[in-house]
């Protein structure tokens, strides 16, 4: 049985755009994301929710994304598929973090078992993360619904991606897409069969 599985990351936030690192941070979408996101909805570029599963993480950000793109429907939360806590360092300019010789490495994949104090380490958040996603596309294996639509995370989308694809032409963070944009995904049995991108950046 074939399927589409449709990623969508959240849309512009002041994290995003003022190059923050933060994951559990709780952040309203911006006024320009979210105008952002009206405008690539008028686009056409998401899938339709008809014959679809809807999904998001359930933080702030997601939900007020699936409300901009998709309206006011009833959809399921997966906790799992929230974004890396990065504890004492949320909310820390990205710039900082890099200058420090963890962070450079802890990026840079040398250090996944680096546990984060107060967070987790990234180890922790891939298994999360894709543990979650394949429950998500075992549990829709063998139903009546053609897609699953998921609203969700650019680290977590990252690593989704990387799982389903480990031989691919990107690597862990380069699949991280834009936000508001994202990947489809087409899976026969669960098993993934190919992908492409979901639109492009309005500006």
């Amino acid at each position: 049985m074939k399927q589409t599985l449709y990623l969508i990351r959240h849309g512009h936030t002041e994290g995003t755009e003022q190059k923050l690192v933060y994951g559990w941070t709780e952040l309203s979408l911006s006024e320009d994301g979210s105008r952002e996101l009206a405008e690539l909805r008028e686009a056409d570029i998401y899938p339709s929710v008809e014959g679809a599963r809807l999904y998001t993480s359930g933080m702030l950000r997601t939900e007020q994304t699936f409300e901009i793109i998709f309206g006011d429907l009833e959809h399921e939360r997966v906790p799992s598929l929230k974004e890396i806590n990065m504890g004492i360092h949320e909310m820390r300019p990205f710039t900082e973090v890099i200058a420090e010789d963890w962070g450079r490495d802890w990026l840079s994949g040398k250090m996944p078992d680096l546990e984060i104090e107060g967070g987790e380490s990234q180890n922790q958040f891939v298994a999360r993360v894709q543990n979650g996603m394949r429950e998500v596309i075992e549990d829709n294996i063998g139903g009546d619904n053609e897609s699953m639509i998921v609203v969700c995370h650019g680290g977590v989308i990252a690593f989704i991606m990387d799982g389903l694809f480990p031989n691919g032409e990107l690597s862990e963070w380069e699949w991280t897409p834009y936000p508001g944009l994202g990947y489809e995904v087409e899976l026969e049995d669960g098993r993934p069969l190919g992908f492409k991108p979901i639109g492009k950046p309005s500006k």
